[in-house]
């Protein structure tokens, strides 16, 4: 799972017209949630590489259309397993989007898909011309109950220990210099 070099959308309306994401900021990372580092650019341009995500601490949650998650991912590695017949699974945390689809025949599945995931034709063309990029997405799933194993939890805010804190962000009490 993951995104080689995502398509690069000018503006988030551009990236998802129709599901729209809404995040708080947060200067602190609440009790009930824990921080993630953004490690590149599939969910751009709501995260950047090296911006910081703040995710509801609930492994399991049963996730929304159109929202985002951290998703855990295990593999086993092979080598060395003459020496260890049980070799350490290997485990990666990936941002997604979880997605219900249907098929043309009415059936409905779910995946998981980079936020900056090719929306329209002139996208997906971009992406053919391109050579070497490559978008995986996890699925189909029967159900949305399918992936919550899976899931350590939504991502609700991003962390900002700079930002104005909420309820003093009246411009009068802004000093400058």
């Amino acid at each position: 799972m993951g995104v080689i070099a995502p398509i690069k959308p000018a503006t988030i309306e551009e990236a998802a017209p129709a599901d729209a994401i809404h995040l708080e900021i947060f200067t602190s990372v609440p009790a009930w949630a824990f921080a993630y580092g953004v490690k590149d650019g599939s969910c751009m341009p709501l995260f950047r590489l090296g911006e910081v995500a703040v995710v509801q601490d609930k492994p399991g949650i049963i996730p929304d259309d159109g929202g985002l998650y951290i998703i855990e991912y295990e593999s086993r590695d092979e080598w060395g397993k003459d020496l260890n017949p049980a070799p350490r699974p290997r485990r990666s945390h990936v941002m997604v989007q979880v997605n219900k689809r249907e098929r043309r025949n009415g059936t409905v599945f779910w995946t998981c898909d980079p936020y900056a995931r090719p929306r329209t034709e002139a996208q997906r063309l971009q992406l053919e011309q391109s050579r070497g990029v490559i978008i995986c997405s996890d699925g189909p799933c029967p159900d949305q109950y399918t992936l919550a194993y899976k899931l350590l939890g939504k991502v609700v805010g991003i962390y900002s220990p700079d930002a104005i804190p909420a309820g003093r962000r009246n411009l009068a009490s802004v000093h400058s210099a």
